[in-house]
């Protein structure tokens, strides 16, 4: 601590397998981001659920939570990480992505969904699951090939039985999720040469949970020297953190106040951003 402010003096890394210990200079800057909404997430197959894990366990707390849980250690003026990365009831989230070559259900799917050359979505309220599909401009990758297309989806209610396929879909293979799918879009050819990977993510919407005032920290906080946090877990007043450039915004106004350099102005303003993140959220939910 210095003229009662506080500031990292030390970072303790971990590189190569071998720890490693920086000294801070007088001048230099810590950026931190906190949280993440991928951590303790797991991969399954086609063929193959998502392993199950226990959500308890230390490791399943990625580098920017604990970081963050080293933080509030220090002070409250780092916010509440437990507030998001326990509750895990609440935030969980299976999504899933079909990779397929099956010209006509390409077409099938570009057909029910409006400007599908453009990006669209297809929702399906009558599902359990409460299945999303998201129809992306392609190619999606840099490489893609020009037959084969990729979607992606989520369901926000994974623990629930599937209506076609009588299990929660947290303990589904890919090859049950899209007949789950097909089953609610009434599409009974045969789909060929298409893979469906599942993903279960226990923290995937822990950033839309309710929260108090204190436990998103600020951007630079309070008494403390040399030090930013970043990231959607952070807080900036009249913008909504559903965006993806509200992370962005953070790393703006950390460099920004950190260096002295002056902000760029938001040429969109937060008024208007945070009504269409809005409806992006309202839509989605």
């Amino acid at each position: 601590m210095r003229d009662g402010r506080k500031k990292i003096s030390r970072l303790n890394l971990l590189e190569n397998g071998y720890q490693v210990a920086l000294d801070m200079g007088a001048h230099d800057i810590v950026i931190l981001m906190l949280g993440s909404t991928v951590s303790g997430s797991s991969t399954g197959t086609h063929n193959y659920p998502p392993p199950t894990r226990s959500i308890e366990l230390n490791e399943e707390y990625d580098e920017n939570w604990t970081i963050w849980l080293e933080l509030i250690t220090h002070g409250h003026t780092f916010g509440n990480p437990y507030n998001f990365c326990t509750r895990v009831d609440d935030s969980t989230l299976t999504s899933f992505t079909i990779t397929t070559a099956d010209t006509c259900f390409w077409e099938f799917l570009a057909s029910i969904a409006t400007h599908a050359e453009a990006g669209a979505f297809i929702l399906l309220p009558k599902s359990n699951w409460d299945l999303r599909l998201c129809i992306p401009m392609q190619p999606v990758f840099g490489q893609q090939p020009e037959n084969i297309h990729v979607i992606w989806g989520f369901a926000l209610f994974p623990k629930a039985s599937g209506n076609y396929v009588q299990k929660s879909m947290e303990a589904c293979s890919g090859a049950q999720v899209i007949t789950e799918i097909l089953g609610h879009l009434n599409y009974h050819s045969t789909v060929d040469d298409t893979t469906t990977i599942p993903r279960h993510m226990p923290r995937m919407s822990s950033l839309l949970l309710v929260r108090s005032v204190a436990d998103r920290p600020e951007v630079i906080p309070p008494k403390t020297s040399h030090l930013a946090l970043v990231g959607q877990f952070v807080e900036i007043p009249w913008y909504s953190c559903v965006d993806m450039s509200y992370g962005i915004r953070t790393a703006q106004i950390a460099t920004s106040q950190l260096t002295g350099i002056p902000l760029l102005d938001d040429k969109h303003g937060h008024t208007g951003s945070t009504t269409r993140s809005t409806l992006r959220m309202l839509f989605w939910r």
